[in-house]
């Protein structure tokens, strides 16, 4: 396997992992704030804070200049949001407003001032500003709906299966939409208030010990960068809270409790459907070989199935490693119930027939290859910091990629009927 180095540190009492790779004079500064105690009613408020701070001013700069000191300091500065289970343990999980910054070695310091500026002082309860947000993210599900759908529907079949997956769909999701759709982008004192939310969960969040980071950078650099670090850590007054516990289930969301079918309607002539069931466990061979399947399924019999002869644009199945599931959804299709019933009955014609050894090796091929190609050092720096975050160990890593090379006929027929009990 791949290793990609990285030391874990300690910096102002903030954990920091510094990843040391030839970089082209660029430097990389990933972070996390933790999100995983607000209750349900600020965590709907995320998707809008992050959006906002892409496109609002900061204290009395307006939002045009901001955006112009970004582009001139940075190669780059997003914000998003990210939730995952442990690896290790299925009912911890981290969630976190996230956010990424490039930017030459020469700009780091001021660019983390920026940086320091927007989190602190990022004016979100300019309600014009507010308006253009909810507008903006309202358009982006009414246009993503028509031609992404799949993605929701997977996101709202999984919601059923955990509390970070029900967080998942309250940021991303239709509960997401339907939220955006409650506020009225003209109704200056509805906004008013939102903008007040938004301000109370900006500074609840933008606090020090929730913080985590990751720095990737030269070797030659790596001082004078972490240098800079500091004093963006210290920058944040809240030095005597206690740092965050990462073991903990970082979800405020119940498990909800859903119906085995759920179904929307949208203005098209065509269906998203999706089916999620439960996977095996990261550490167990089986989900590897589910993994393994899955990519079959996709490339052969839910492509002649599903595509071929029920008419739809795409079809896919895969295995989410970390939340234990398989998750099958097709897209632009003209069938429901046919599809829904072709996913079993293609898992269970596997687990019965098997399939041939050819196919599991093209699989294993491709598989194995996503995972050896090159990466620019922006990708590595997120999947380096991600494996961290989720204790996602080379050990593991290594493991399961034997159990990918060495899977068999009789192991992909037991990980489909493993699927069909679950």
């Amino acid at each position: 396997i791949r290793v990609l180095h990285q030391q874990d540190t300690d910096l102002e009492g903030v954990p920091l992992w510094v990843q040391r790779m030839e970089t082209n004079g660029i430097i990389y500064t990933d972070g996390m704030l933790s999100v995983g105690d607000l209750d349900a009613q600020e965590q709907l408020l995320l998707p809008l804070l992050t959006r906002m701070l892409h496109m609002t001013g900061v204290e009395d700069i307006p939002y045009d200049e901001v955006a112009v000191m970004t582009r001139e300091r940075t190669g780059g500065l997003y914000f998003f949001l990210e939730s995952s289970s442990m690896v290790r343990f299925a009912d911890s999980s981290f969630s976190a407003l996230a956010f990424r910054m490039k930017c030459l070695e020469r700009d780091h310091a001021p660019a983390l001032q920026l940086l320091f500026r927007i989190l602190n002082g990022a004016n979100v309860r300019d309600t014009e500003r507010l308006g253009a947000v909810v507008n903006d993210l309202v358009s982006d599900y009414e246009s993503n709906v028509t031609s992404a759908g799949q993605m929701y529907a997977s996101q709202r079949a999984s919601a059923s299966f955990s509390r970070v997956l029900a967080q998942n769909e309250a940021w991303n999701g239709l509960a997401q939409w339907f939220h955006l759709k409650g506020h009225d982008p003209n109704d200056r004192f509805a906004l008013e208030r939102l903008g007040e939310a938004l301000e109370a969960v900006r500074t609840k969040i933008a606090r020090r010990h929730r913080m985590l980071l990751h720095l990737c950078v030269a070797e030659q650099s790596a001082e004078e960068a972490r240098k800079h670090l500091g004093e963006f850590v210290l920058s944040f007054t809240d030095g005597n809270e206690p740092a965050l516990n990462l073991a903990n289930d970082s979800s405020p969301f119940a498990m909800p409790s859903t119906p085995e079918l759920e179904i929307f309607r949208i203005p098209s002539s065509v269906s998203f459907s999706a089916t999620v069931c439960k996977a095996a466990e990261p550490f167990d061979p089986v989900q590897a070989h589910q993994t393994v399947l899955a990519h079959v399924l996709t490339t052969n019999h839910l492509w002649a199935q599903v595509r071929g002869l029920g008419g739809a644009y795409g079809v896919s199945a895969h295995i989410d490693m970390l939340e234990r599931l398989c998750l099958f959804s097709s897209y632009r299709d003209p069938r429901i119930e046919g599809t829904l019933r072709d996913f079993r009955d293609v898992v269970a014609h596997v687990a019965e027939e098997g399939v041939d050894q050819d196919l599991i090796d093209f699989a294993i091929i491709s598989l194995v290859g996503r995972e050896i190609k090159p990466l620019y050092p922006k990708d590595a720096a997120m999947i380096a910091f991600r494996r961290a975050l989720y204790g996602i160990t080379d050990t593991f890593r290594s493991d399961r990629r034997n159990w990918i090379l060495t899977t068999t006929v009789a192991q992909v027929k037991e990980a489909a009927r493993h699927l069909l009990e679950s």
